[in-house]
């Protein structure tokens, strides 16, 4: 199976899930006093204080999409590595694994919801995945660790970014759904956290 086709299987796979999904959203809303697909509180992704990490890159688009967040005492090197990786919200693992034929190396994609609708967030480039698919997830647990992307490509650090659209896994800079970032986000939910600068 080439790459084409199992990225392919990956988004079929995805667009299963968010069928079950959308059954549980319904059923949350109408019978449970609590969605666990409810954002609620969000956290920062990395575990320690804010100001002990930069962003390499932020949300740039169409340059680039989303965070890399780094030590700020380690620009350039792999310090990060093994570093813990939490969930920033509660939410529910749709993917868990290798995005096969891309940089992304090992992903973790959950799927949350707020007042304005579904949140696609990804983790990218983990070394260790510690979440499957169909586990609800709740703000601060540790879900991974970092790692450096598929073959070693990258220094350490942890690429995290936010949508509104369900793409494949590995996808990168998807038109057709809209793109979110991550810091106004979490500003917009009244979480702000004072981030260090490299």
């Amino acid at each position: 199976m080439n790459t084409q086709s199992l990225l392919q299987a990956a988004l079929d796979s995805m667009k299963s899930a968010q069928a079950d999904i959308q059954t549980i959203i319904t059923l949350t809303d109408i019978a449970a006093p609590v969605n666990p697909l409810r954002v609620g509180a969000y956290a920062p992704p990395v575990i320690g204080e804010p100001g002990d990490w930069y962003f390499a890159s932020t949300h740039t688009p169409p340059g680039h999409y989303g965070l890399d967040i780094n030590l700020r005492t380690s620009p350039r090197g792999d310090v990060e590595l093994g570093y813990p990786i939490r969930a920033t919200c509660a939410g529910l693992v749709i993917f868990a694994g290798r995005a096969r034929g891309t940089s992304w190396g090992n992903l973790i994609v959950t799927m949350s919801q707020d007042d304005q609708g579904v949140i696609y967030w990804r983790y990218g480039h983990c070394e260790v995945i510690m979440v499957e698919r169909g586990m609800f997830v709740r703000s601060e647990q540790q879900i991974g660790t970092i790692g450096k992307g598929y073959n070693n490509r990258y220094y350490a650090h942890l690429h995290l970014d936010a949508a509104r659209g369900l793409q494949g896994p590995g996808e990168w800079g998807n038109k057709d759904v809209e793109w979110l970032d991550p810091q106004k986000t979490w500003a917009a939910a009244g979480y702000g956290w004072e981030w260090g600068t490299s």
